[in-house]
Order: C-alpha cells, then structure tokens, then sequence
C-alpha cells in the first residue's frame, strides 16, 4: 500500500470514535489492513437476518440507510462519515446482518475483514464495552475531551476542582476555651489567619485573625479573653465534594472571606480562604454576578441578563460541566431576584413581619438552563392581621412584574407568589403541604412534585426551613399514599426508545424528527425525588439526591455513576441546545434531533435512555406500583 494512502488511512481512523484512545501503533496496524470498498447510491448491500457479514464497515465518504424488514414504519438510522456498520453483527448475531441496509448516497468504505476486527477487540477490551455500553466512563471522558481540551485550562482546572481536592492547606483548630494568645499563637506557627473553634468534636465557631485585631483594639486583654467571646457563631460552611466555583458562589453570596468544608462525616475537612483565590477579571463568571449586585434598574438586570448565554457558552468551553453550569445559571438568578426583592423593599418599605421568597422547580432544584420562566412563592410569618396580607400580595405582585420586565417570563399556570394561592403565611402552606400528602390526587400530586422541591432564596430562611421539617419529619415517615401516587404516575410514562434501539421522535409539526430532552430528564428528577423524599433526605438537586441515595446504599455505585452520566449528558445537550437556538435568533425550546449528532453521541444517548426502564423497575418493586392498580 503506498505510503501517502497508509497515512490517509491512518488519519480516518485517528478520528474513528470506536478507536479513541488505542495507541498510534495500534491504529497503525489496523489501517494496514483496510480495504477501500466502494458502493453506488441505493445500492441494497445487506439483507436483515440473511446477509452474512464477512468484516465492518467504516464509512469514508458517503452514508449508510439502516432498516427494519419486520416493521418499514419503524424511523430509519442514518450512518455517516467516521460511523461503522458491522460490528454488532459481528459481535452479537454469529455474523449475520442485525439490519437491512442500502447505501443512501454513492459512498466509499473502509472495510477491516472480520477475523482482524475481532482480533482487536481481543487486544482492545474498550472497543467492545463502545458497542455494549457507549455510556461506559471511557467514553463518557472522551465525549466530553473536545470541550475540556479548549479555553482557559487553569481557570477551568482551579474552579472546577472539588474543594477537598483544591484545599490542601494545613487546618487550624483550638477550643473554645483557648484564650486569645493561644488562638493567636496557633494562626502564626502556621502562617494562616483563620482558625476553627470547637468544643469537643463539634465546630462552634470561627476566628479570623482581624477578630484578634479588634479585640486587642477594644482593650479586651489577649491572656484573659477567650475564643468563645470573640468567635463568630453560626458557622457557614459547605460539603467538600462541592466544586471550588460552588463555593466561591457561596462566599461572594453571604460575603465571607473563609468556608470550611464538611466531609461526609461532618467533619472539617478543608477551607476556602479569599486569598487562595485567583483574581477576578472582567468577564469571569464572579465579575458577571458583581454586576449584577450592583444594578438599580430594571433596564440595567435586563442588560446583564441578556448577556447570559455568552457567559455560559464560555463556560462549557472552558471545560465547566454542565452540572456547574446550570448551578452558575441558578445562582445567577438567585442574584438577580435578591436585587429585585431589594429594590422593591426600597419602593413599599420594609415587610411588617419576617419572610421567606423560594424558587421551585428547576430553579429549586439548581438545575435550571437558559430558557424558563418565573416559578416562585412566598411564606411569611403567622400572622392574622389582613393588612399584613395585602401588603405582601402587592409587595408579590410588584416583585413578579419586576421580575417579568427583566426577562424572566410570568408562569402560564401562575406557579408564583403574585398569585395569592402562593403567598401565604407558615401555618397554611404546612396545611397545603400535608394536604397534598394526605390526598395526592390530580392537582395535590401536581403540586407535591412542583412545590417540594423549593429552594430558599430571600429571607432569613427559617421559615422555609420549618417548612422542609415539616415536609421530611412530619409527613414523609408516615405516608404511604403519597409514594404510591408518585410511582404509579411515574410509570405511565416510557423512554423515546423503540423496540430495536431506535429513537422515538416526532413524526411532523414543528419540531418534526427531534425529541425532547427535558421530557427524558424527568425520568431521572422524578426518580431521585421519589426516593429521597421516602427517606426524607434534604438535598433537592438531582445530583445530590443520586449522591445521598447512593450512600444510604439505596442506590449502588453502579447505578448512581451511570444515572450520574446520563443526567450530565441531558443537561449539556440541553444547554448547547439553547445556545445554538440563541444565537440564531430563535426562541428557545428543548426538541433536540438525533440526527444532528455525532456517533458517539447518540449512542451515550441511546444507552442513557435504556436506563429508564430499569429505575422505573426500581420504583415499581419498592413501592409495588401498577402491581395491584
């Protein structure tokens, strides 16, 4: 074979998906063995079941049309340039054609004779575990490598960090006991001004050592004054498998210079310290919510907001996983609903008693992308006086126009606090709660699976945490109604997945030929709120439900990693999705056509959606749905 052919070859098959990460010698081997076979357009090369296969197929220029002879009305699979067609007959059917298939195009192959192909993959274990579970960690890297390999690498690989991992700085710790001179002395052997206070194996406090300046600047005597007088209570801290960009989010949010970090012990593992952190630039994701902070009108919220999409389009190309991703996009509409609420206060005053504004829904839950609207409510303190009512219906009101002016659209269901539904006091949304519970029927069980993912926005928070207590402590232990509703309406549903891995789409209409992706993600949010409210776990993003279902050993680590893996492919197709409509002028929508994706691609998909099956199998054993409906 000549040489400049070899290297043509070889360069095919160095952009192969199937070959990702086999060594060049490897690929070099495999490419002396290609023959180029050609192909004329319609041309009818395989016969489903009857046409033996005597090698694969990888397509060079051209396609391959993939069809049924039991069901025509089946949607045929389209293979193009760098796929192969082939393989799983070879590997699963003794060699006879899995598929009909014609050549939709004149198209030229290379082909690697059948003994050969199946020598690699006795070499190359990976090829195989491609074809029988592309959701596999290796390929899951690899679909990922392109977006991580481009953009600012040290930003990506500081922020993106987990803080147990990017925390290594030696801990400080004394009691609460230890006079100031000691705290001092502590905090200066070990060239770190920060030091967490303790009684016994609990954390009480922390002390910074400007806390030791102004103690010594207000007189009090460093031998006599003592780390629990001047210790700062009511600790922020935050779990250190939480990203280092998570983190700096909190720390910006209630203006900390030091977070601890909790391991899953509760124990202080690690702390994020301001001064370990890189500058903030103009147009990094932190100058981005400062803006934000520092607007008065809603013409300026709107400005920054609109901006949104660039941020987020740099962050996914610097490497951010989607997960961070949607958090960053919540976080930054948490920061524009404070400076909303805020600035309304500055307009009606400050609220007669104390309250609470949440989010529900995607934004509850931290998940929410680039395109959705206002679901939102408000709880306020007990309170019987109608006046106190109607000031906070108009104070909603107001707060939801704003709201809608900067670009975040009113609910079309009115899932929000200007509806006076949804903005009451304490003792009524614990009546509503328990009422869902107790009847979870049609609108009760809407509500249930809308409401119970609220999320604390603006307000002290106690109040929407009396409300989660009474949610997990008082309701969920004792109900079995509410499960058995949850489920059974869970499993109504089914995956876009035909009988032979096809992908279900939409067969006319405006989003002919795609699938909506948010309808799949349900699978997985309904599946994670379910399970963790029946074990009446705190966390309301799906990722930390996976994550605490799996510790509980609900979930084993099998399950929840490739769970894991298909919930962060939804949620960057999802988003890349938006973007895409965005920067074409279009509105926003979550139908996404398979088509349109690359090999690779779509068979994670297809291998993330055989998953639903199986936890809806899960829901169905545990809670015996549709067993005896």
């Amino acid at each position: 074979m000549p040489s400049n052919q070899l290297k043509e070859i070889f360069e095919f098959f160095s952009r192969v998906p199937t070959f990702q990460g086999m060594h060049e010698d490897d690929i070099q081997a495999i490419s002396k063995k290609a023959q180029i076979v050609y192909f004329p357009k319609n041309t009818h090369i395989f016969q489903q079941a009857l046409s033996p296969l005597d090698g694969a197929y990888f397509i060079m220029q051209g396609g391959f049309e993939l069809s049924y002879e039991s069901n025509e009305e089946i949607e045929h699979d389209i293979l193009n340039e760098y796929e192969v067609y082939g393989a799983l007959s070879i590997l699963r059917n003794g060699g006879i054609s899995l598929r009909s298939v014609k050549s939709k195009e004149d198209t030229f192959a290379y082909f690697i004779p059948k003994s050969d192909f199946v020598d690699l993959i006795k070499l190359h274990s990976h090829i195989e575990d491609y074809f029988f579970n592309p959701l596999n960690e290796a390929n899951f890297i690899r679909s990922c490598s392109q977006m991580r390999n481009r953009g600012n690498r040290n930003q990506e690989g500081f922020m993106q960090v987990s803080m147990k991992t990017a925390c290594k700085r030696p801990l400080n710790f004394c009691q609460e006991h230890h006079s100031l001179s000691e705290v001092a002395k502590i905090m200066s052997d070990s060239d770190f001004g920060f030091c967490m206070v303790m009684n016994e194996q609990k954390l009480t406090g922390v002390i910074s050592d400007s806390d030791i300046r102004r103690s010594i600047a207000a007189g009090q005597p460093p031998s006599s004054t003592f780390a629990s007088d001047i210790m700062t209570k009511n600790v922020k801290t935050i779990q250190d498998d939480y990203s280092v960009l998570e983190a700096l989010l909190k720390m910006e949010r209630h203006g900390l210079s030091h977070l601890p970090g909790i391991n899953s012990d509760g124990e202080v593992s690690a702390v994020l310290s301001a001064l370990d952190l890189p500058q903030v630039q103009s147009g990094s994701p932190l100058d981005f919510i400062y803006k934000i902070r520092q607007c008065k009108t809603v013409n300026e919220t709107r400005e920054i907001k609109n901006k949104l999409p660039q941020v987020v389009n740099d962050l996914l190309l610097q490497g951010y996983s989607p997960l961070n991703t949607v958090q960053y996009i919540s976080r930054v509409n948490d920061a524009i609903m404070r400076c909303t609420i805020k600035e309304t206060l500055k307009t009606t005053g400050e609220a007669p008693v104390d309250f609470d504004f949440l989010v529900l829904g995607s934004e509850g839950r931290l998940e929410q992308t680039l395109s959705g609207d206002q679901d939102n409510a408000l709880i306020y303190e007990d309170c019987d006086d109608p006046k106190v009512h109607s000031w906070f219906q108009n104070f909603a009101s107001l707060v939801c126009s704003q709201l809608d002016s900067a670009g975040y659209i009113y609910c079309k269901g009115r899932i929000m606090a200007e509806n006076d539904q949804w903005c009451q006091p304490l003792k009524i949304w614990k009546s509503n709660f328990s009422r869902w519970v107790e009847k979870p029927f049609k609108e009760n069980l809407l509500n249930a699976q809308i409401f119970f993912d609220f999320r604390h926005v603006f307000g002290k928070g106690q109040l929407s945490q009396k409300l989660r207590s009474h949610l997990l402590a008082d309701l969920c232990p004792s109900t079995h109604k509410l499960f058995s509703a949850l489920s059974h309406n869970y499993l109504q549903q089914s995956a876009p997945l035909g009988f032979f891995n096809n992908f279900i789409v939409s067969k006319g209409g405006e989003h002919k030929n795609s699938l909506d992706i948010k309808y799949v993600m349900n699978f997985i949010v309904e599946f994670a709120r379910i399970l963790s409210l029946e074990s009446s776990l705190d966390a309301t993003s799906t990722a930390r439900r996976l994550d605490e279902l799996n510790q509980k050993e609900i979930l084993s680590n099998e399950e929840n990693q490739n769970l894991q893996r298909a919930w962060s492919l939804y949620l960057y197709h999802r988003l890349q999705h938006q973007i895409e409509l965005l920067e074409q002028n279009e509105d926003s929508h979550n139908f996404i056509n398979p088509q349109e994706l690359s090999t690779l691609e779509r068979d994670m998909l297809k291998s993330a959606f055989k998953l639903i099956p199986d936890i809806q199998l899960k829901i169905k054993l545990r809670f015996n749905a549709g067993l005896t409906q």
